[in-house]
């Protein structure tokens, strides 16, 4: 099996023959920037970050908020 690389200075990238296969490898700048993305979104380590959880915290509030009113009224009633 002979791999030879032939360079090319087209936006593609590089080809690489193997045999009589030709490659075409290029960088996906795509892939990498739908994971930083993702990653973004989901946040790390204990919950306490990531636009999804703050969103979640935000709209969580109001409802906190209502429940323990309520929870007060029917206390003091």
């Amino acid at each position: 099996m002979t791999i030879s690389t032939n360079s090319t200075t087209s936006f593609e990238g590089h080809a690489y023959s193997v045999g009589l296969a030709t490659f075409h490898l290029v960088f996906r700048w795509d892939y990498i920037l739908i994971y930083v993305f993702l990653k973004v979104i989901q946040g790390g380590g204990q919950g306490t970050s990531g636009l999804i959880n703050i969103t979640r915290s935000m709209l969580w509030i109001s409802v906190e908020q209502y429940t323990s009113r309520e929870v007060q009224v029917t206390i003091k009633v």
